[in-house]
């Protein structure tokens, strides 16, 4: 299961002397985030700010809620089979909303959709191969939308997956996965949009 440590990133002191507070998280790799917040050596004891920080024990409330937000959401993927699918990088995208500043809740990407309808599937391979999918698109295009998501869109991202080598029924199969969410969010009044109408999903023969 993933891990989430507080990190004191001393390697980039600031102007005034603090140091940021980062989070240290551990799936696959290792990556990080920024909590917001920043320390000097002195007032930061490796969980918390010390009371020689002023408001200490808000702020050491406030990073207690965002860590404890993190944790479950990493739980519930766990518990739903879907953390060890996922790529670092997708579940930096999933756990950063929960950082001071991130987005709206009421903004969602796409990816954000697609993890939605992976929790309706009840096959793990079925979960698997969605999330796989997941995993595509946050490696070209984390951030888009049902609105972003036009015909260009789809033909780009069929150039980035032709380009890395995939075979045309590997990313015919992503095509249909994405065509799948967009389906499920028409039928739920989630979107109007439907870029699949001019846009031919190739398929090779064996």
């Amino acid at each position: 299961m993933a891990t989430i440590k507080f990190y004191l990133d001393t390697r980039r002191e600031k102007k005034d002397g603090l140091f940021p507070i980062k989070l240290n998280v551990h799936n696959k790799g290792t990556f990080f985030l920024s909590t917001g917040y920043s320390a000097t050596r002195e007032k930061w004891n490796g969980v918390e700010f010390t009371n020689k920080e002023v408001n200490y024990k808000t702020k050491n409330a406030a990073l207690r809620k965002m860590i404890s937000d993190m944790e479950n959401a990493i739980f519930r993927l766990e518990l739903d089979g879907k953390l060890r699918e996922l790529s670092d990088k997708a579940l930096k995208i999933i756990i950063e909303k929960y950082l001071p500043g991130a987005r709206s809740e009421k903004v969602k990407y796409f990816v954000d959709y697609i993890a939605d309808f992976i929790e309706l599937k009840e096959k793990a391979g079925t979960k698997q191969v969605y999330a796989s999918t997941l995993n595509k698109i946050v490696q070209f295009d984390a951030t888009c939308t049902f609105d972003t998501m036009d015909i260009d869109w789809l033909r780009r991202f069929e150039k980035h997956m032709r380009d890395s080598g995939m075979k045309v029924n590997a990313y015919a199969l992503h095509f249909r996965n994405i065509r799948s969410v967009f389906n499920y969010a028409i039928d739920n009044d989630l979107t109007t949009l439907y870029p699949f109408r001019k846009f031919r999903i190739k398929k090779r023969k064996h």
